[in-house]
Parts: C-alpha cells; structure tokens; sequence
C-alpha cells in the first residue's frame, strides 16, 4: 500500500514537471516555428527598423549592464559587510524596481529628470535634457536591471566563508585588497550570474523606456518596443523580431551555462 501511494506520488511529481515544461517551451517554440517557416528571419535582418532597433538595444544593454556592474558589486559588499541598520533599509529600497510596475518607473523617472523635475530643471540650466533620449533608455535599463544583480552578488558574497578574509587579514591584506584578492574571485559566479540577469531584464525592458524615453525609430525604440510597434502594421514581422529576442536570450542562457562550467 505504502509504495503505491509512494509511487503515485512519483509519477503525480513527473506530470507537473511536464506541465511545467510544456507550458514554457511550447509558446516559444510555436513562435520560432511561425518566424522560420517562411524566411522571415532573413527579409527582417534586412529591415532597417529591424537593425536599428536590434543595434540601439544590444548598445544601451551593454552600457547599461557595465555601469550597473561597477556600481553595484560595490554597493552589494557594503551591504552584505555591514550591520548597520541604516544600510539594511537601504538593501530593501533597492529591490523596489522588481514589484513596482514598469510605467510607474517610468512616469517616476520622468518626473524626477524632466524638465520642471528637481533634477531635470537643473540639468536644462546646462542644456541637457534626458527625456526622450538615448540617455533616457539607458537610465530605465539601469533602473530595472540593479536590482536583479545585486541580488545575484550579494548572495555569493554573502557565501564566503569568513575564514578567508581572517587568513587574509592575518597576512597583512587590508579591506581593499582582501575585497579584490579574496571577495571577488570567490564571488566570480555570482558575479556572471547577476550581469546575465540584469542584461536580460535591461534588453527586455518596455514599460519604463515607452514612458520615460519614447518609442522614436533610431532612437529610443529598442526591441521590444519595436515589436509593439510593427505588429500594429505587421504582424509577421512582430513574430520574427520575438524570435530573434529569444535567440538572443538563448544565447546568453548557453554562455552563462559555458562560464559556469569553465570557471
């Protein structure tokens, strides 16, 4: 009796693995289907809307991820060293960008960097303004992606057995040699495993960059803004421009499975 129920429940844990499976990979590999059935991937690469979007997105990513990068393994060390309560409030505020919505992001950066915005009056007495702009699609990038990196390192900090930077104190390594020498090659995985998620969120972010930087061609209008945009008109070109998103994405997901392997 007992190893029916046990084997009832195996194969009950077996079917819910499948539909969770199947509920991921079948959307998504009916839409690679629909985007290689007729070519459509070659006449898109062509498109010049199409490559500007693809070009304008992989930049802003890319510069977008790298400034988080600098940024954030040194926040995420304060905050995984200290025991300030003051920095533990902070650790939470950090994480606002990944349950507000991404048009309250927008509308919030807006407001903050637009022109009649504290910051943005300022910056307009020197002739910058950030609305609108390229700038501006990097800023929403930045401010979406933070957040998920910092995640990634804190943890791996965090993992880092104490006895470590003890020895190196020991032989005579002060904090910022012991955080070069011994926190950051220690965290190396964490490190990679937070850049590729914090690209990912950057590339495929939408709502904030419509609000806060527009959706103008060559511009500001990034892939997923482009999709939006061509299947009002076209809807075949939509699904191609979705694929090639996911092709992108697969490829990060292989690398970062490489990196890990390697490292």
């Amino acid at each position: 009796m007992n190893k029916n129920i046990s084997t009832y429940f195996q194969n009950i844990k077996y079917i819910t693995l499948i539909i969770y499976i199947s509920f991921i990979l079948l959307p998504i590999g009916i839409l690679l289907f629909n985007a290689f059935s007729n070519n459509n991937l070659i006449n898109a690469l062509n498109n010049p809307i199409v490559t500007s979007a693809l070009f304008l997105s992989l930049i802003t990513s890319l510069i977008a991820i790298t400034i988080v990068i600098v940024i954030g393994i040194p926040v995420a060390h304060i905050i995984t060293k200290s025991n300030s309560r003051f920095i533990k409030y902070v650790d939470y505020t950090i994480e606002l960008p990944i349950i507000l919505p991404p048009v309250v992001v927008g509308f919030a950066m807006l407001m903050t960097f637009g022109r009649n915005g504290p910051v943005g009056k300022y910056l307009m007495d020197f002739g910058v303004s950030i609305p609108f702009t390229t700038i501006a699609v990097i800023l929403a990038q930045i401010f979406v992606a933070f957040p998920f990196f910092l995640r990634s390192v804190r943890l791996g900090l965090s993992n880092i057995n104490t006895d470590f930077e003890d020895i190196g104190s020991s032989l005579g390594l002060n904090p910022l040699k012991r955080f070069f020498y011994i926190n950051l090659p220690l965290a190396w995985k964490s490190i990679i495993n937070g850049a590729a998620l914090g690209w990912a969120r950057a590339i495929s972010e939408f709502g904030a960059t419509l609000v806060f930087a527009g959706n103008l061609t060559g511009e500001t209008q990034t892939m997923p803004l482009a999709i939006i945009s061509t299947m009002e008109s076209d809807f075949e070109l939509g699904i191609t421009l979705s694929a090639i998103l996911i092709l992108i994405s697969t490829l990060v997901l292989i690398l970062l499975a490489r990196l890990r392997h390697y490292t």
